[in-house]
Order: structure tokens, then sequence, then C-alpha cells
């Protein structure tokens, strides 16, 4: 249990992130990214699995936050919980590019996005056609869908 943000791993200010090949199961934050949090930088993310990760924030799964660019490929999010928003990924104004991602019984209880929320100037990077092979089945405890993209509000 991080108190903070990234229950597993928490990356602030790093230049570019690599991460392969790895499980993450049951992690849990205190604050943003019940297993992963990354702020600024870019990353790249693959062949990774997030199961039952909790965060009594926003991004059950994953949190990024003013991303350069990211890539996450053949990803797996299942089952994972936000208290706010983003059950599987919480991305804010970061341009994130997904590929081959299941999202399955991820839940947002309040804010909305069980499968992913996106808001801020990721709106102009995030496309849906971004996304493929997603896999619904997600479920969210307010009138919001599984999916929710935003601008930000000028």
């Amino acid at each position: 249990f991080a108190q903070l943000d990234g229950g597993a791993i928490s990356m602030s200010s790093v230049s570019v992130a690599w991460i392969q090949s790895s499980v993450f199961s049951r992690c849990k934050a205190g604050h943003l990214g019940g297993c992963l949090s990354i702020d600024s930088g870019s990353f790249f993310l693959k062949l990774l699995s997030f199961t039952a990760c909790e965060s009594r924030s926003s991004g059950g799964g994953l949190h990024a936050c003013d991303v350069v660019y990211g890539e996450i490929n053949a990803a797996t999010f299942v089952d994972n919980v936000a208290d706010i928003s983003g059950g599987g990924m919480y991305l804010v104004n970061s341009k994130v590019r997904l590929n081959d991602i299941a999202c399955t019984g991820n839940s947002a209880l309040s804010g909305g996005g069980g499968a992913l929320f996106s808001r801020g100037e990721a709106q102009t990077f995030f496309e849906l056609q971004d996304i493929t092979n997603y896999t619904a089945g997600n479920s969210l405890l307010s009138a919001l869908s599984g999916l929710i993209c935003r601008k930000r509000n000028s």
C-alpha cells in the first residue's frame, strides 16, 4: 500500500520509462494510480497485466498526467477500482496511444469511466480509433458510460 501515488510504482519527471512483461496484482494507492502513477516524461508499457488494483482517488490501474507521449501495448486491466474516476486508466493532459487493450470488470465509483477516463489536453491527441481489441464489460456505479473522454472547458 502506498500512502500517496502509485501502489507499485510512482514516477515523476522521468525522461523515458519502459516497463515490459510484468504482472501487477492487488496494488493499492492512497491517492492516484492504484498500481502505476506517471507524472510527466514519456512511457512505453508492453505485455502488462493490472488486476484488482485500487486507488482512493483516480486511476485504479494506471494514472498518467502531463505525459509527452505514452504507449500501452498488449495490456489487460481486470477488476481495478477507483473511488472517483478511471477504474482501469485515468489520463490527464497526456498523449497516450492504446493498442490491444482488454478492460474487464473495472469500476469507477463516483466520477465516471469504468475502463478509461481521459481529460484535458489529452483529448487533442487521444482518438477512439487508437483503441483496438477493446473489450467491454466494465461496470460503473453512476449514470456515465464505461469510456469517457472530455475536452478541457474553455
